[in-house]
């Protein structure tokens, strides 16, 4: 019951008779996602996002209404929503002296609904805490600003990565269907999970998969990202001849190209809403419309996923910088020595919203002194 959940919106008023909004009847006929039938992950209370949940004017009155007894009418509860973010350190400091974990979580909620981003940072507490389950509770919520749609799933899956819950987000992933292209993105971010946590055997593997439908792709700077991946991938495999026969069989060019630094973002706004840029240590910024760059940097991108690469670095400071149209999640990865023994990767996890440009990392290059 409601007044039982920690985490759903109190009701202003009885949503009338028939099944809850929500409830399995609901979820099945607005075509739920697959992982909604997963046991431990929990699902809020299915909530509508009208012009009244905002708070703005009612619609006007129906000139015909029906008659006041007529138990058909129900009555639509206005929500509030509430813009405010958690005090994370007093947050932090009620869950280390709660017994339950839940309570303290409903105190700082409080009775309204929230933007995503409380939700995020109120699971980071969370897992810091080591309450992992009320952890994938609360971050669950994100799946319900955009019930049912992929570009919700795939926010959901990356901060779940960013808070070292890999394998749920592996699953998550793996769960996504749809065109060749948004098939392709999900690897994408399932390869960069499994690369994270270091299983190099399963990245390749899942790789190989999604190679025919790699060759088949008609966007081609998104499967130019996608085969910077799988080059590398090739090349640490300890079956690489195996692969490599398979690759020519399907005529997928094979070339690896180690780089001083490569940067890949991916959005889980799938439209063209990204703004990236590099910052190189001269000034120049290079971007998807200043590109390359006097010192070769060079940025490709598709739809929701940007790429930089500089092959011969300068000595300073690289600054990584982007921006959404749109309320997103993104995830940069950031390698340095990319396909090299040496290689080090970075990963950064941000909620981007208003177009605002947001650092995500600086790199310093540094001259190495010339081998004796």
């Amino acid at each position: 019951s409601y007044s039982d959940d920690p985490f759903g919106v109190d009701p202003l008023a009885d949503p009338g008779p028939g099944e809850e909004p929500g409830g399995r009847q609901d979820q099945e006929s607005q075509g739920g996602d697959p992982i909604r039938e997963q046991a431990d992950v929990w699902l809020p209370k299915r909530v509508d996002f009208s012009s009244r949940t905002l708070g703005t004017e009612e619609e006007p009155a129906d000139e015909n209404p029906r008659p006041a007894k007529d138990e058909r009418i129900g009555v639509i509860p206005r929500l509030v929503v509430s813009a405010d973010l958690p005090d994370l350190a007093a947050f932090a400091k009620d869950l280390a002296a709660a017994s339950d974990p839940e309570a303290a979580y409903r105190k700082h909620r409080g009775g309204t609904l929230r933007l995503p981003e409380f939700y995020i940072d109120a699971a980071r507490v969370l897992f810091e805490a080591k309450q992992d389950e009320l952890g994938r509770r609360v971050l669950s919520n994100l799946l319900e600003f955009r019930p049912g749609d992929v570009t919700a799933l795939r926010a959901y899956a990356l901060w779940l990565a960013e808070f070292g819950q890999f394998e749920e987000a592996e699953r998550v992933l793996e769960t996504i269907g749809g065109s060749p292209r948004m098939k392709l993105l999900a690897t994408l971010d399932l390869l960069s999970v499994r690369n994270q946590r270091g299983d190099k055997a399963a990245a390749l593997s899942g790789w190989v998969v999604r190679l025919a439908e790699l060759a088949e792709l008609d966007s081609g700077p998104l499967a130019s990202v996608a085969l910077t991946e799988w080059n590398a991938l090739r090349g640490m495999a300890s079956d690489a001849a195996g692969v490599r026969r398979e690759m020519r069989s399907l005529g997928v060019y094979e070339t690896h190209l180690p780089v001083d630094l490569r940067v890949v973002l991916t959005s889980s706004d799938d439209s063209d809403g990204i703004r990236f840029e590099v910052e190189e240590p001269d000034g120049t910024k290079c971007s998807l419309s200043a590109s390359p760059s006097p010192t070769g940097g060079r940025v490709t991108g598709a739809d929701g996923v940007r790429e930089y690469m500089i092959r011969h670095a300068v000595p300073g400071v690289y600054r990584i910088r982007c921006a959404s149209k749109h309320p997103a999640t993104v995830r940069a990865v950031i390698h340095t020595h990319w396909g090299r023994p040496e290689q080090t990767t970075k990963v950064a996890t941000l909620w981007l919203e208003n177009d605002r440009l947001r650092d995500v990392s600086e790199v310093i290059f540094e001259f190495e002194p010339a081998a004796e």
